[in-house]
């Protein structure tokens, strides 16, 4: 992967991409943490049904 992005961009373009991925992440953890996801509903639950003979 980072060899295509190299070719497209340049060696020194991606080093600083992937450096401000780096820089971003921890944020980008932060926030996710503060802000969980609410929960689904549960699923309802179907007994099955006996086949008739």
């Amino acid at each position: 992967m980072f060899s295509s992005l190299s070719l497209a961009l340049g060696v020194q373009t991606t080093g600083l991409l992937c450096g401000a991925i780096a820089f971003v992440s921890p944020l980008a953890a932060v926030l996710a943490l503060r802000h969980p996801a609410k929960a689904a509903e549960p699923a309802p639950v179907r007994l099955p049904v006996p086949a008739a003979v």
